[in-house]
């Protein structure tokens, strides 16, 4: 949002979105920004969001941690007001299984995963991906451990 707010100039919301933590209200400030034009906006904002999305999961362990904590699945913007971003349904609905019942195009889902695997391929989170391997490891020894688990 903040990008966003510095490609139209409007230095009041890029202060206002500094100036918070809270993610709705700069999503409420980005939504609201001076100058504001969608079709060129609409022309940058894949790259703008793939590199904010990268940066955000590089930088921050914690986050980095939970994503790959997907690894080796599809990651779904689940949101039934986005056909852009997500893929127009919500969660409760059975479409979510059957990618040709989509109503959008899911472009965060794959940014996300693709994000994902571009950081366990990087040789600076090694450490990170070990450490997950390893507790998805020690989980399937306790499930079978106590039968919860059938070997194929």
């Amino acid at each position: 949002m903040f990008y966003k707010a510095k490609v139209f100039n409007d230095r009041k919301a890029m202060s206002d979105i500094m100036r918070t933590r809270d993610p709705k209200f700069m999503k409420r400030i980005g939504s609201q920004v001076v100058g504001f034009d969608q079709s060129k906006w609409f022309k940058i904002s894949i790259q703008v969001m793939a590199i904010a999305t990268y940066y955000k999961y590089s930088l921050n362990r914690d986050l980095r941690l939970q994503l790959f904590e997907t690894s080796g699945a599809e990651i779904i913007e689940v949101n039934p007001t986005d056909k852009r971003w997500g893929i127009g349904l919500p969660m409760d609905d059975w479409r979510i299984r059957d990618k040709n019942e989509w109503k959008g195009t899911n472009i965060l889902g794959r940014m996300l995963t693709i994000c994902r695997d571009k950081l366990l391929q990087n040789p600076k989170f090694s450490h990170d991906k070990n450490l997950m391997l390893k507790e998805i490891k020690e989980s399937l020894d306790a499930a079978r451990s106590v039968g919860c688990l059938v070997e194929r």
